[in-house]
């Protein structure tokens, strides 16, 4: 079995890995040559995933794969200096991936459509979360970044808490349960990154 493309989304944590390396790095117990060995793997994960088709094909997902995709190219790529990759792939999110995968209303059509709509809607937003972190690192404002009709982030963000646990009603396919739990880290990061408290006490 040779893999397919929507199986790159698997490593999507490994994204989160990368912090921790950085913490180890002070440590006397991770040396050089972990160090080295570790941005090699890397540095070669990613030249497959931006050449292979597999990653060519993963990067033109329209929902959450796609959005996943662009936060592990770019983490890997802050991770082994490259960082003309990354604010490459970074300068495309608004118009590739914001304009593209929200409406107007805040609504995340694609993951809308899966038969857990609720936790898709969540953890593609999850991932645009994570890409204005990294967007930060370029002075990009990617959390404010809006179309002229709407389309942004936070605009998903306050659709899925009105019409998860607001006044409005969710109507869409949802085979899993629709909790909050999943929402907090996203209201923690919001309630920082837009500068309201409010978020935190939803």
């Amino acid at each position: 079995v040779e893999g397919r493309g929507v199986g790159i989304i698997d490593t999507a944590h490994l994204s989160q890995l990368l912090d921790a390396v950085g913490k180890l790095e002070a440590s006397e117990a991770w040396t050089e040559q972990d160090q080295q060995g570790l941005r090699k793997w890397f540095s070669e994960y990613l030249d497959w995933i931006l050449t292979h088709p597999y990653g060519i094909d993963e990067r033109r997902a329209r929902n959450n794969h796609g959005t996943w995709y662009d936060v592990q190219a770019v983490s890997f790529a802050l991770f082994t200096d490259r960082h003309d990759v990354a604010r490459e792939i970074l300068e495309s999110v608004p118009e590739e991936r914001i304009a593209k995968q929200f409406e107007p209303d805040g609504r995340q059509p694609h993951e809308l459509a899966r038969t857990k709509s609720y936790g898709y809607s969540v953890m593609n937003l999850s991932g645009f979360f994570s890409l204005a972190a990294l967007g930060k690192q370029f002075g990009m404002d990617l959390w404010n970044w809006q179309t002229k009709d709407g389309r942004g982030m936070r605009t998903g963000l306050d659709w899925i808490l009105e019409h998860a646990f607001g006044d409005g009603e969710w109507e869409y396919q949802n085979l899993s349960s629709i909790t909050p739990g999943s929402l907090l880290p996203l209201l923690r990061r919001a309630a920082i990154a837009y500068n309201e408290p409010a978020y935190e006490q939803k």
